[in-house]
């Protein structure tokens, strides 16, 4: 390892500001070439490991369009929501660009999505800014900005958009005759990309920039199967290992931690749920047993976090949230929402013990799932509902298997009338997948279909190209959270699924809403790449499905089996 001696010079460049939330500043026209010497700094005491993960690179370069001009500002309009930079040539002379994701009404940049109301350590609002001074070609260097629209204060010759994230590519196509279905793809493909930086994946690529446990377990098994993310997800898991508190096991709300909120369900969880997704996934048992201690440990904090069988606070004088951006201030019971994250987790940690040997650990489990169980249905059951079953909560329920007639009912004619969804980003995913599993696909599709106020596609009708924060339109309109239900395009409606780790023993089961005329979608998995297309008409519905060669699957339509092999097949009902 080489070492500084204290021979080495540095010098300053013409980046005299750099903030990652806020921007940059650079000046060509008063460099300052003066050879400085280092200082010879105490080496930290730490642990260095390699880096892993993936770097951000540009991954596309959009041409912007001008839309309008405010005072001496020109706007200008790149045509979606994304991360990246904006590379310009300019004469000599001061240049400022300004970033936003809306526009007012009379045409100028509205900074309230990206952070005008969050303040940086100088009191100053947190709007995104760089200003160029001199002559050529300026980008800034050491961040990026997350927008639709941008401003220009000052003379430009040219301007490009260079669209940056990590180096993940999408290994997933989706097409339907479907507007609600194919806005949800689309949208939620580029919100995930747009969130993705530093092999961490972030709640909102502007204000935060955090990566949010919660966020991040929500839409980990989407990211995993949609895009090529192996190593990706590896990198951040370990950031989740490495922010776990040695003294009680604590897991946090951000990995790196950076602060921020959030809870032991749906956010603490994320320490067993993100693994597991990635075994299921990529069929990878040593990173589960690496793993596994950590998770054993956050098994023992959440029992000492519980009474009566529920979970009920988190850190003395901290966040112990359960949902969150549901429509209106009412959320479900926060011990409803971290109990039932608790009885999944321990579920998949049963699972993942089984793979690594550690059988005497199953046992432990189950007894503690039902214990949890029980004490959900004595809390919160009165005889019909859950927790008085809006927002989810029912859904919360059924999802845990009690053996009560009825309750996945409850869940789709509450929602088959309500017509939307009023629930938060975490209740959101399990509604839709209570649904799907009961074979009630067609009101699954009614609520992507929708769009009234609590509808993806209420936030087209809006003008979004990336999924917002809330459903409201409220705060970030860059969130990949409520995409999450995403995946259930591949696994339930196009009957993408595999009943052993690492996409073995292949079934392709879909559950198709009587509506809906064409689907089409495929992924590359490790065992290779797998498309189905169904084609459906009065006179009968049509399956092809292609495989892999190496690998022979099943195919089940409502009663009906066949043996699929590798290559195409293509299978035919007729009404």
């Amino acid at each position: 390892v080489t070492l500084s001696d204290g021979s080495e010079t540095w010098r300053k460049t013409a980046i005299i500001y750099s903030n990652l939330f806020i921007g940059e500043i650079h000046d060509r026209t008063a460099v300052d070439k003066t050879e400085y010497p280092v200082e010879i700094l105490k080496n930290p005491d730490s642990i260095l490991c390699e880096q892993i993960g993936v770097p951000d690179v540009v991954n596309r370069t959009l041409r912007p369009k001008k839309i309008g001009e405010i005072g001496n500002k020109t706007v200008w309009d790149v045509g979606e929501n994304i991360s990246g930079v904006v590379c310009l040539t300019k004469p000599d002379g001061t240049v400022v660009l300004r970033y936003a994701e809306n526009l007012n009404a009379d045409g100028s940049l509205n900074f309230s999505s990206t952070g005008s109301d969050y303040t940086c350590a100088s009191g100053k609002p947190q709007i995104m800014t760089d200003k160029f001074i001199g002559e050529g070609v300026f980008e800034p260097r050491f961040t990026w900005h997350s927008f639709r629209y941008f401003d220009v204060e000052g003379e430009v010759d040219s301007l490009a958009v260079f669209v940056i994230h990590s180096d993940v590519d999408v290994t997933s196509e989706f097409t339907s005759s479907s507007e609600g279905l194919n806005f949800l793809y689309d949208a939620y493909i580029r919100t995930q990309l747009d969130n993705m930086h530093g092999s961490i994946p972030s709640d909102c690529p502007h204000r935060e920039r955090l990566g949010y446990t919660g966020d991040g377990q929500i839409c980990a098994e989407a990211a995993m199967m949609l895009l090529d993310s192996r190593e990706f997800y590896k990198k951040w898991i370990y950031d989740i290992l490495d922010c776990q508190s040695v003294d009680n096991g604590h897991v946090q709300h951000t990995a790196p931690f950076q602060g921020g909120g959030g809870g032991p369900g749906g956010w603490g969880c994320a320490i067993i749920i993100v693994p597991y997704y990635y075994y299921r996934n990529y069929g990878d048992k040593t990173l589960i047993s690496e793993c596994y201690e950590s998770m054993r440990k956050w098994v023992d904090y959440l029992r000492e976090h519980s009474e009566n069988g529920l979970v009920v606070r988190e850190e003395q004088g901290g966040w112990c949230l359960g949902d969150w951006s549901t429509i209106g201030q009412e959320k479900p019971p926060e011990p409803l929402v971290n109990t039932y994250f608790f009885i999944r987790s321990l579920s998949m940690l049963s699972e993942m013990a089984k793979a690594i040997g550690c059988w005497e650990d199953v046992e432990e489990y189950k007894i503690l799932e039902g214990r949890m169980k029980d004490a959900i249905l004595r809390e919160y059951y009165d005889g019909e509902h859950f927790a008085g079953g809006r927002l989810g909560s029912d859904a919360f329920a059924a999802d845990l298997n009690y053996d009560i007639e009825g309750v996945d009912l409850l869940v789709a004619d509450y929602y088959s009338k309500l017509g939307a969804f009023d629930s938060g980003f975490l209740a959101t995913d399990v509604i839709l997948r209570v649904l799907f599993e009961n074979c009630y696909e067609n009101i699954a599709l009614d609520l992507y279909e929708s769009e009234l106020l609590g509808s993806f596609l209420y936030m087209k009708r809006h003008g979004a190209t990336t999924i917002w924060e809330n459903w409201t339109g409220e705060n970030s309109h860059n969130h990949p959270m409520f995409g999450s239900s995403v995946r259930y395009l591949f696994t339930y409606i196009l009957g993408m699924t595999y009943r052993k780790a690492g996409w073995k023993d292949i079934v392709i089961a879909p559950k198709l809403p009587s509506r809906l005329e064409y689907v089409k979608g495929s992924i590359e998995t490790v065992r290779g790449r797998i498309s189905v297309e169904i084609d459906q008409d009065d006179t009968g519905i049509t399956f092809r499905v292609t495989l892999p060669e190496n690998v022979e699957a099943k195919f089940i339509f409502k009663s009906t089996l066949y043996e699929l092999n590798g290559g195409f097949n293509e299978i035919r009902f007729e009404k």
